[in-house]
């Protein structure tokens, strides 16, 4: 994420604002849902290790939900 102002004076028309609005502007990716099942798990991984388990104990269950 970045934050700057709005410079550009067709920008501002635009979006209704002044010149020199604050701009917050951020790039995001958009990802296949292999890769989200494999970041899902990944992290759910993470989680059960803080706790001191292993992925073993919950051999079965669904992937821990941790957003």
């Amino acid at each position: 994420m970045d934050l700057s102002e709005v410079t550009d004076p067709e920008m501002a028309k635009k979006y209704d604002v002044e010149e020199g609005t604050s701009l917050l502007t951020y790039d995001f990716v958009l990802v296949s849902t292999r890769e989200t099942l494999k970041l899902r798990k990944e992290k759910a991984e993470e989680a059960i290790k803080k706790m001191g388990r292993s992925m073993e104990d919950f051999q079965g269950l669904p992937i821990l939900d941790v957003d």
